[in-house]
């Protein structure tokens, strides 16, 4: 079992309650090695995945323990593993409405990265997605893939997790992102539809761009939530 399938488990092992009994605290490092039979590399690599989705934290000398006030009706933005797994992840059901792909080039996106410049003649795919979470309308994407990057995309892939397929299948090493969120008024009269919103109405907007470790950026989106349904977690560290 690697890192990212032991982080898997334990996810849906603290989430059927098997720790309780232990006061929300997790086996040490020893008995977890034993107990999932994986590398003290592996084992270190999931939990600090965890801690900085906010799942657990780790009290020096102590040990580690589950967060017990998780806001399971938020959605993580911490979780850099995409908005399905996100949204699993907090035991969520979240449902591709309708997904439609297309490819263009930089001088026809309808918007830019902040601090990369993209060429006119490169090729983008551009990806439009509507979500519901739990039922509801949630979400409508618009999202950039560059090609140099991200060399395939089909309609399979864009119905479910692409960064679970862009980690898994493409293997490329995902790194971090940058976020942008603010309030507006929804203008668009094509998102205020699909979102059951009065043309007028407050929208959540979320830029978001995102980066391999190396730092090339590979993704790069603005993402409208329904109002109601823009509840967010953010784990930030007091130093």
């Amino acid at each position: 079992m690697n890192a990212k399938e032991l982080e898997e488990k334990l996810i849906a092992d603290i989430y059927s309650g098997i720790f309780e009994s232990a006061m929300g605290k997790l086996p040490s490092e020893p008995e977890l090695i034993k107990q999932y039979g994986v590398t003290r590399y592996a084992l270190r690599n999931a939990l600090a995945s965890l801690v900085a989705q906010g799942l657990v934290y780790q009290a020096q000398g102590k040990g580690t323990f589950i967060r017990q006030r998780q806001q399971n009706q938020y959605v993580t933005l911490n979780d850099t593993t995409g908005l399905t797994n996100a949204a699993r992840h907090k035991g969520k059901k979240l449902t591709t409405i309708s997904a439609k792909l297309s490819v263009v080039t930089g001088k026809e996106a309808h918007f830019y990265p902040t601090d990369t410049k993209i060429d006119p003649e490169e090729e983008l795919y551009f990806v439009e997605r509507l979500r519901y979470l739990e039922d509801q309308p949630f979400v409508m994407e618009y999202s950039y893939y560059r090609k140099k990057q991200v060399p395939y995309l089909d309609q399979e892939i864009i119905e479910g997790s692409i960064y679970s397929y862009l980690k898994e299948n493409v293997g490329l090493n995902l790194g971090f992102s940058d976020k942008f969120i603010y309030c507006d008024e929804c203008m668009q009269d094509s998102v205020a539809e699909v979102l059951q919103l009065t043309k007028g109405m407050p929208v959540l907007i979320l830029e978001d761009e995102a980066y391999l470790a190396k730092g090339d950026l590979f993704n790069f989106s603005k993402l409208y939530y329904h109002y109601k349904q823009s509840k967010f977690f953010l784990l930030s560290k007091v130093e």
